[in-house]
């Protein structure tokens, strides 16, 4: 076991090296991760109130202070 011939200074210090590294990295990924889900959160609400990805409404108009309809109805 190669660990014995490690002097517990040098195991203290790849330790805190390795937490040095490794928190930081692992709270940016929780950060990534909470943000893409408030981006898809987000994107998903402004779809459904503006009736969709083209912006257009669910009764057909683009402009709501007009009232014109896009479509041939």
């Amino acid at each position: 076991m190669w660990l014995a011939l490690v002097s517990a200074e040098l195991l203290a210090v790849i330790a805190v090296l390795a937490l040095l590294v490794g928190v930081p990295i692992v709270v940016i990924a929780v950060i990534m991760i909470a943000s893409g889900a408030l981006q898809s959160d987000i994107d998903r609400r402004v779809a459904e109130r503006t009736g969709g990805e083209d912006g257009s409404h669910e009764d057909g108009t683009s402009d709501p202070s007009t009232g014109q309809c896009d479509d041939d109805r």
